[in-house]
């Protein structure tokens, strides 16, 4: 028999018991993400809108793709001549959040730009700011853009990395 065929029985009873303790926290924790979305309405006496079902859905289905890629990386751990793609896996995920990161750093910068924001607080809800020749009431902040309504009641939008970017007068900025 082939080298490849050699694997112990052990090799499969613990790719098994991985395996069933993946699926088993998926759906564990997919149920706490179902029961504790559901009481988010309750608890802001409101509909949640259609844009934040969307976001939540999103946030699970990457939470739990991350512990399938997990638990399905490490059962091929458990095999000795397939342990090089279990490497190459955790390997190829390393190499992918490197090209994610670097595909998404103007949103990062934004998010990052969003936070610096609210804890430096050059801008506050509510004030009134000029930029780039524009002056309005500062609307919205949010961590990916900041929402300012103009005189003639027109809304601009300005991703936060640019606004941090950007000379802005505020008019009513207070200390």
């Amino acid at each position: 028999m082939p080298e490849y065929f050699t694997i112990n029985f052990s090799n499969f009873v613990q790719a098994g018991i991985i395996l069933i303790i993946t699926f088993s926290i998926v759906r564990i924790i997919s149920w706490i993400i179902n029961k504790n979305t559901a009481k988010i309405p309750e608890k802001m006496d409101k509909k949640l809108t259609t844009a934040e079902k969307t976001r939540i859905k999103m946030i699970k289905r990457l939470i739990l793709i991350g512990i399938y890629f997990i638990g399905i990386a490490s059962a091929l751990y458990q095999f000795p001549k397939i342990e090089k793609l279990g490497t190459a896996m955790f390997a190829s995920a390393g190499i992918i959040g490197v090209v994610v990161g670097f595909a998404a750093r103007t949103t990062l910068g934004s998010i990052i730009a969003g936070i610096v924001i609210a804890f430096t607080q050059p801008i506050r809800l509510g004030d009134t700011i000029e930029i780039d020749d524009k002056k309005g009431k500062v609307e919205e902040i949010t961590l990916f853009y900041t929402i300012i309504i103009l005189k003639d009641n027109q809304h601009l939008i300005i991703p936060n990395q640019i606004l941090m970017n950007s000379k802005i007068i505020n008019y009513s900025f207070k200390k």
